[in-house]
């Protein structure tokens, strides 16, 4: 499993677990996350590890198609890609 961090698109700065958690719709919510501090970024994060598909950065093409037609759809593009950066930083 990989692991992820978001940044700050303006200021290059890795952006809190809470703040994401606090920002983060409710809709991120899933019960499988439940066990996590933090259950909204943890989903949100497997998400883009997912959609990094072995490489840094999310790929788009992935993600659309891991929730095509899905009601997570728009508010991942907005928080994996237009938002915030985020980069899968290593490799478990």
């Amino acid at each position: 499993m990989g692991r992820g961090k978001f940044y700050n698109k303006n200021t290059l700065e890795i952006v809190k677990p809470e703040y994401m958690e606090i920002e983060l719709p409710e809709k991120f919510r899933m019960d499988s996350m439940k066990h996590h501090e933090y259950p909204k970024y943890e989903y949100i994060s497997l998400l883009g590890v997912i959609c990094c598909a072995g490489c840094s950065y999310v790929d788009k093409r992935v993600l659309d198609t891991v929730l095509f037609d899905n009601e997570l759809h728009n508010d991942s593009i907005e928080f994996l890609c237009n938002r915030y950066i985020f980069y899968c930083s290593e490799m478990v």
